[in-house]
């Protein structure tokens, strides 16, 4: 979300990345009707719809981009963007200039970022199985991943535990870490002290988040988008199951939209809160963003 209540949306097939205005989102949650223009409400903030890598030092609608996945605003207004297939991570300034974070080498196809309100960022370095965290100051350092693929370490340090392609990371209010670690279905987080645990997902057999047994029991399925909400509450995308789950600081989880309704959702891969705790949902099989209002 941008600090004046739009919504940026990242479209890795169309190599751009858009904005939806404040008072369209508004109308729709208000009508729950789009309106006949597929481009109204929105425009082109960065990429020029063709896959490439060039463009840096200029316009960022004027440069080019290779599926764009993961976005976050930092709190001066900057726009960061995991420009995968390009293996970096993108800044558009407040003045829709474009350049290449240049803290962080070798990348691989990075799909996740997030910043918090103190300018940190942490990005999933998602083909190189580990997580990086970039200070203001541009220090830059691994903190969870050894970079061996796998599921290994809960309770040690986090840059000695293994992770599968992390898909998604978060930032808790109490500045955890949170990783969707999609290969083993599960979310680990790793507290103040840099050790990793997993709070949520199990293996193949866990029972259905309807059931209402605690997050660590459940099948999320194959977590894909994680956001933090007011309150502390986590929302995950689980592509896998089509739901979109609620996860509270006490270890429960709650369906808040799946295919079978109230709120109806399929294929969900993203998902983003505002600052009043409605629910964006993305949804690329659908062509479509669901808006769940606050509760």
């Amino acid at each position: 979300m941008a600090p004046d209540d739009a919504l940026f949306v990242s479209q890795p097939l169309l190599h751009r990345v858009s904005r939806v205005d404040p008072e369209f989102l508004l109308d729709l949650a208000r009508t729950g009707a789009p309106g006949n223009d597929p481009d109204q409400g929105t425009s082109v903030v960065a990429g020029t719809g063709k896959a490439g890598r060039g463009g840096d030092g200029g316009p960022a609608f004027d440069a080019e981009l290779d599926s764009p996945a993961g976005i976050a605003v930092g709190p001066d207004g900057s726009l960061f963007i995991t420009d995968s297939f390009n293996d970096r991570l993108r800044r558009v300034s407040p003045d829709g200039r474009i350049e290449t974070v240049s803290a962080v080498s070798g990348l691989r196809r990075p799909r996740s970022v997030t910043v918090d309100g103190d300018g940190v960022i942490h990005l999933a370095d998602t083909g190189n199985h580990r997580v990086w965290r970039l200070d203001p100051d541009g220090a830059a350092r691994v903190v969870a991943g050894s970079g061996i693929p796998g599921h290994f370490g809960d309770g040690g340090p986090a840059i000695h535990a293994s992770l599968s392609g992390p898909q998604a990371v978060a930032v808790d209010a109490q500045g955890r870490l949170l990783v969707a670690d999609q290969e083993h279905r599960r979310i680990r987080r790793v507290d103040a002290g840099g050790r990793i645990e997993t709070i949520a997902g199990t293996a193949y057999g866990g029972r259905p988040a309807s059931a209402g047994w605690p997050a660590r029991a459940t099948d999320i399925g194959a977590p894909t988008s994680l956001a933090v909400g007011p309150g502390g509450v986590v929302y995950l995308a689980d592509s896998v199951h089509n739901q979109v789950l609620a996860l509270r600081d006490d270890g429960s989880l709650r369906v808040l939209a799946s295919r079978s309704g109230p709120v109806v959702v399929a294929d969900p891969r993203q998902v983003a809160v505002g600052p009043d705790g409605t629910v964006y949902v993305a949804q690329p099989g659908r062509h479509r963003i669901t808006i769940i209002p606050g509760r």
